[in-house]
């Protein structure tokens, strides 16, 4: 589980038009700590491209893993992005 990072409050409940042809990519990302500051100002950069330049582009979505109790324990400096 994680928290989604930069993204509306609807982003779970939006419904989306899909393409057929349109396809899905889930990457996890592990970057040091000492350069953390620096990767997430670059993934914003990328999303936020991806966002408003790519036409055909569904979805950027990513987050950092967290912790719910009972539920998952999260792992620093994990995060998990998906693209459509």
């Amino acid at each position: 589980l994680y928290n989604l990072r930069e993204e509306n409050d609807d982003v779970a409940t939006k419904k989306r038009g899909v393409h057929k042809e349109s396809f899905g990519l889930n990457v996890n990302l592990y970057p040091k700590a000492s350069v953390r500051d620096d990767f997430l100002k670059v993934i914003s950069g990328n999303k936020q491209g991806t966002d408003t330049i790519e036409e055909l582009a569904l979805q950027y979505t990513y987050g950092e893993s967290t912790t719910i109790d009972g539920i998952s324990e999260g792992s620093a400096n994990t995060f998990h992005f998906h693209e459509q």
